[in-house]
């Protein structure tokens, strides 16, 4: 007799997860056996494997309609004779059976999935004399049968393109199930999360950092039938270098060959180059660089909105415009270097004398200004008394201690009777009069 033509082994997948069904058929029609069908159930396996009686079938222990993998594998071994090899999350479960060709832990990958496959087969009893369990020759994808009529997974093709688009989009991808537990995660949502991908599998989807309750509560709406879209909103949240993240997350619920649930799909995207460069943007927009007190920009229109305000609710307003007296000399003697200190050890005991609803501001150079909201006319001189003081003590500069002083023009309104320009005129005056008389005075206009 000349040689018989081989045949694949034929393969019955049994799991009602969706995705991992999909990513189990690709791995096996990879390594060249036949998947000759997928069930998501017992009583359909049982009867897709007297239909098409497979080699073997790869059981998970739960199953979707509350069937259980156990119970399926005796039927399949009585009313098919098909062996079964267990792919489960649940190992302990498998202690005490004695039903099964072995089991396979998942989460697993395709070597690993492939070797316990040839494994099992060599265990297995004599195959059908139609059927040869010798995987040896190679099929093409087009080549698989057409899945059953109702088979709730994606078929191969579908799937296979989506993992390739899973494993490879720049920003993080994660699946999970009707339990909100995590069934895959890709690269790229591990590295932003610095987590491990392959211990992220099982865990429930509140462990991830990107996830908050607003996030979760959407999720249980979508998974509970409440439409399939989940909300696309930004996440803050501590990253693994425990500094402020921020995360864009949106999904969609994912459903089967009969319209019913299966698992869900979230996209996160990670915004916190963007949120920095935006934060950044505005602190130059709005804030001194050397000092980080208010620049000349955000004075005015604090100015303006204060006195605004002032005027409706008819509240006092103090505007404090201060300018260092020797500030030139240290400058020239000790360099610019020294010059940009002594300024901001200036802008530090200016920003600790203030309250949080006064502005404090530096305009330009060694000129500053501060806006105090509701004060007397007599706690607006006191403020800039007290400024003066703080002003006057030495300070370090290039390892010596320096010492400058300030003059301060105050200007006040009872109750936002006059305009900001009006206002700045009159401590403009105000100043350049204490400087006039001595240093470090205070005068009022």
């Amino acid at each position: 007799m000349g040689d018989q033509p081989q045949t694949m082994a034929r393969i019955l997948v049994v799991e009602d997860e969706a995705l991992l069904a999909a990513t189990v058929c690709d791995w096996l029609d990879d390594a060249g056996f036949e998947v000759c069908a997928v069930a998501a159930e017992g009583p359909e396996a049982v009867r897709l494997a007297r239909e098409s009686r497979p080699d073997l079938a790869i059981v998970d222990l739960t199953l979707a309609g509350g069937t259980d993998g156990l119970a399926t594998a005796d039927e399949l071994a009585r009313r098919a004779g098909t062996p079964t090899l267990f792919l489960t999350a649940h190992r302990e479960r498998l202690e005490d059976a004695s039903c099964g060709l072995g089991w396979l832990a998942k989460p697993t990958t395709a070597r690993a999935l492939v070797e316990a496959v040839d494994q099992a087969l060599a265990a297995a009893p004599a195959a059908p004399a139609a059927s040869c369990t010798s995987p040896s020759r190679r099929r093409r994808r087009g080549d698989v049968p057409p899945a059953p009529a109702g088979a709730p997974v994606v078929p191969a093709e579908g799937e296979s393109r989506f993992r390739a688009v899973f494993e490879t989009a720049p920003h993080g991808i994660v699946t999970f199930d009707l339990e909100l537990r995590i069934i895959d995660a890709n690269l790229a949502l591990g590295l932003m999360l610095g987590e491990d991908v392959g211990a992220l599998v099982g865990r429930e989807l509140a462990a991830l950092d990107c996830i908050d309750a607003g996030v979760l509560e959407a999720a249980h709406a979508c998974v509970a039938g409440c439409g399939d879209r989940i909300l696309d909103r930004e996440v803050t949240a501590t990253g693994p270098d425990a500094a402020t993240r921020h995360y864009r997350v949106a999904g969609t619920l994912v459903r089967g060959g009969a319209e019913e649930a299966r698992y869900a799909v979230l996209h996160v995207l990670d915004l916190t180059a963007q949120r920095r460069a935006e934060a950044e943007l505005h602190r130059l927009a709005w804030y001194d660089r050397l000092t980080g007190l208010a620049n000349r920009a955000s004075f005015e229109s604090r100015l303006e909105h204060l006195r605004a305000r002032a005027a409706r609710a008819e509240v006092p307003l103090a505007l404090l415009l201060l300018d260092l007296d020797d500030f030139k000399r240290v400058n020239d003697r000790f360099g610019h270097a020294a010059g940009d200190l002594l300024l901001r050890t200036v802008a530090g005991r200016i920003a600790d004398r203030v309250r949080a609803v006064d502005t404090a501001a530096r305009l330009g150079g060694d000129e500053f200004a501060v806006l105090l909201d509701g004060p007397s006319a007599d706690g607006a001189v006191g403020v800039a008394e007290e400024l003066v003081a703080r002003l006057a003590r030495p300070c370090a500069v290039a390892e010596l201690e320096v010492s400058v002083g300030a003059s301060v023009g105050v200007a006040w309104s009872a109750d936002g009777d006059a305009s900001a320009d009006a206002l700045l005129r009159r401590a403009d005056v105000a100043l350049y009069c204490a400087k006039g008389e001595t240093a470090g005075g205070v005068r009022r206009g």
